[in-house]
């Protein structure tokens, strides 16, 4: 994702760690686009008491997210965030051929902020 991309956090009362965690997680997801657009979470509270996490990514003309439901919120967003990678990884084997999607996996596993 290129440098200064708008990232937007919906969560209210989440404490600065966890914030941070969610934060590591959007990074986590960058190799995996491959245009830009808009990255970010989503914190509702559901009618059964449970919080719903959503991860997404916004682009001019498309919308794809992914949502985890429970009370734990660390597990929630690994969860969405894995949910995410992998229709992001689909929608990427449809939209490019195999030699440029090799380029972006090597790019991919190169990239800075992967452990």
């Amino acid at each position: 994702m290129p440098k200064g991309q708008p990232r937007e956090f919906t969560l209210p009362q989440v404490e600065p760690e966890v914030q941070a965690y969610f934060y590591q997680q959007l990074m986590e997801v960058e190799p995996f686009l491959i245009t830009s657009g808009q990255l970010g979470f989503a914190l509702d509270a559901t009618k059964d008491g449970q919080q719903k996490l959503t991860i997404f990514f916004k682009t001019e003309d498309m919308e794809v997210g992914a949502s985890s439901k429970g009370t734990d919120l660390y597990e929630m967003s690994k969860d969405a965030r894995v949910k995410l990678q992998k229709k992001l990884s689909q929608l990427a084997q449809i939209a490019v051929d195999d030699g440029a999607r090799m380029n972006l996996v090597n790019m991919a596993s190169n990239h800075p902020y992967l452990h």
